[in-house]
């Protein structure tokens, strides 16, 4: 069944909105790994949580978005998987203070292909949907 109009102008808000959101988290959540090489002492571990705890709530705001507005779909799912993955793994490193971070390189590289992945999808169904 063929969209109306209406439909149509509130999904592309709707991918609009959750492309932005996913940049937020994703922006925050490199700033929570970053500051683990670039500060020395417990300050990293404080900071890196703010960030994270910023990062998890643009993804909260992103999963609502996506549940609420119908948008489920499989090219998105495997990030909610990885974002998870990787927010276990820093918690480790930090509870730890674990100084071996190859769980958490990894999982920051397949969240950030996981980003990608999205971001390419959401861009592709915004161009389609706006023709």
């Amino acid at each position: 069944m063929a969209m109306s109009k209406e439909e149509v102008q509130e999904m592309i808000v709707n991918v609009g909105y959750l492309q932005e959101l996913l940049n937020l988290v994703f922006s925050d959540v490199c700033d929570s790994y970053e500051v683990l090489n670039n500060y020395d002492e417990d300050i990293r571990y404080s900071l890196s949580l703010n960030y994270l705890n910023m990062s998890h709530q643009s993804y909260l705001e992103f999963k609502r978005v996506y549940i609420q507005g119908e948008l489920g779909h499989y090219e998105i799912e495997p990030f909610f998987r990885d974002y998870e993955h990787y927010r276990i793994q820093l918690k480790e490193v930090i509870t730890n203070k674990d100084s071996n971070t190859s769980w958490l390189n990894s999982a920051m590289d397949k969240l950030t292909e996981s980003k990608n992945s999205v971001d390419d999808f959401l861009g592709n169904s915004l161009k389609t949907n706006m023709k």
